[in-house]
């Protein structure tokens, strides 16, 4: 198994192009270095626990309630084993993902 940490270092709107999203294939990447990968579980930024069973604490705010839905809703859209081993990457976020491999 592999640790994966990907981070996108630019701000929004620090730059024209280098500040858009960028999409990352963690599966082609690791074919270019000899691994075939076998599967990947997304992990929080610490690592200690998968991105799926995260939980943030509730706000009890009007506007709040609407956010953290579409917040969630964009999260899981975003989940590494979900997208064929394909991360995007917003302005300023870091991922990490825990990726089962076998030299190939």
């Amino acid at each position: 198994e592999i640790l994966i940490r990907l981070e996108h270092v630019f701000g929004i709107d620090e730059d024209a192009v280098l500040s858009k999203s960028a999409t990352v294939n963690v599966t082609a990447l690791l074919n270019e270095i000899g691994f075939e990968t076998q599967g990947a579980t997304e992990l929080t930024l610490t690592a200690n626990q998968a991105k799926k069973s995260q939980h943030y604490l509730p706000w009890s705010t009007a506007d709040q309630k609407e956010l953290s839905k579409e917040l969630n809703e964009k999260e899981a859209a975003k989940m590494l084993e979900d997208n064929e081993g394909v991360i995007t990457l917003d302005p300023m976020e870091i991922r990490t993902a825990l990726v089962k491999v076998a030299r190939s």
